[in-house]
């Protein structure tokens, strides 16, 4: 992994910009450095437009049902405990959004931040979608000691450091949080499941 793709993409963020119409209300939740220019309203810090700085993981979001068009959050869910409450708070105050998390093939392989681990090391969750459901597993340490089935020249094209997902009213989509002796046995179902994801 030679070189390292951090930043929003700009293809993708062109994207989203002509979906979105001029005078649209939206909400960035967790702006960073980069912040979306397209937002009116912002969750997070260093930012100067109507900026709120809340608790996300148990807090809900300070705003009506449907208040914003659009809401964009990128590189926030797979840090955060509680990823299906976000999820929940992010359908019911906007009508449509974009949600983008790192992929699992980075997650799952080494040198993303260090040779020495695989993906990120301060992220909660590997998130993956599959049929419009936004599916969150643990990054339990156990994955340090596996060898995953990836072709990581994948990992030279920026598009494929992230996982994609948009929605509207039309297509509401679905939070699945696999969790240890609920809906899944980390014993025999972890690595399967990991593998699933790539």
């Amino acid at each position: 992994m030679e070189n390292k793709h951090y930043g929003p993409i700009k293809e993708v963020l062109e994207f989203l910009y002509e979906k979105i119409e001029d005078n649209t209300n939206v909400l960035e939740i967790g702006p960073g450095k980069i912040p979306f220019i397209k937002a009116t309203h912002t969750l997070g810090l260093d930012i100067d437009k109507n900026v709120k700085v809340i608790d996300i993981d148990t807090t809900p979001l300070p705003y009506p049902d449907k208040f914003f068009d659009f809401v964009y959050i990128r590189h926030v869910l797979e840090d955060i405990q509680n990823p299906d409450f976000v999820f929940k708070e992010l359908i019911r105050v906007a009508k449509k959004g974009y949600i983008e998390t790192p992929s699992p093939v980075v997650e799952l392989s080494n040198n993303a931040e260090s040779p020495d681990y695989k993906g990120y090391i301060h992220h909660r969750y590997i998130v993956w979608t599959k049929d419009n459901t936004l599916n969150f597993i643990p990054k339990y340490p156990i994955i340090e000691r596996y060898s995953f089935d990836i072709d990581r020249t994948f990992l030279n094209n920026p598009i494929f450091w992230n996982n994609y997902f948009m929605w509207d009213e039309k297509t509401i989509p679905i939070c699945k949080m696999w969790k240890n002796d609920v809906n899944f046995d980390i014993r025999n179902d972890y690595i399967k499941k990991l593998q699933e994801s790539i």
